[in-house]
C-alpha cells in the first residue's frame, strides 16, 4: 500500500520501480464501473500482448482478476493500481473482491499487488483499517 497526499511523488515512486518488471498498471479516474472495467481490460491485454491491437473487454472485474491470477501462475507479474480510491468508488464491491482473490487465488501465483492512492482518509479507513477487507 502506498499512499499520501497529492503531488509527493507516489506514482513517480511505483514507475521507477515497474522500469525493469512485467507489470500490469492501471489508474482508477472518475468514471462509472463499465469504463473503468474496458480500461482495465485493455491494461491487461497491453500486458499479455502489447503489440495486438483487437482487444476486447472482460464482461466482469472477477473475469479480469481470474485472467491475472492464469498469468501470474506462470510468471511474476506486478498489478499496480495507481488511485485506487476512484476505482473503488467507481466499483463498490472491489476491496471484497481483491481480497477474495488475495485469500483464494493470488496466494499460490507470483503476483506482486501495489495499491495506491491519494485519498488518505480513503486509504486509512477503507484500506488499512482493522475492518477493511485487506
Amino acid at each position: 500500500m502506498i499512499y499520501g497526499r497529492r503531488r509527493i511523488g507516489k506514482t513517480a515512486l511505483i514507475n521507477e520501480f515497474l522500469k525493469d518488471k512485467k507489470a500490469i498498471y492501471f489508474t482508477g479516474l472518475k468514471e462509472n464501473a463499465a469504463d473503468s472495467l474496458k480500461r482495465f481490460s485493455t491494461a491487461i491485454y497491453d500486458f499479455i500482448d502489447p503489440h495486438n491491437t483487437a482487444k476486447s473487454s472482460f464482461a466482469t472485474f472477477d473475469e479480469a482478476f481470474k485472467k491475472i491470477a492464469e498469468l501470474a501462475q506462470k510468471q511474476r507479474v506486478v498489478l499496480a493500481i495507481d488511485e485506487y480510491p476512484y476505482l473503488a468508488k467507481a466499483y463498490p464491491t472491489i476491496s471484497s473482491l481483491i481480497q477474495y482473490y488475495i485469500g483464494y487465488f493470488f496466494t499460490k501465483t507470483n503476483l506482486f499487488l501495489i495499491l495506491c492512492g491519494s485519498s488518505m482518509s480513503f486509504m486509512e479507513n477503507q484500506v488499512l483499517a482493522y475492518k477493511s477487507p485487506f
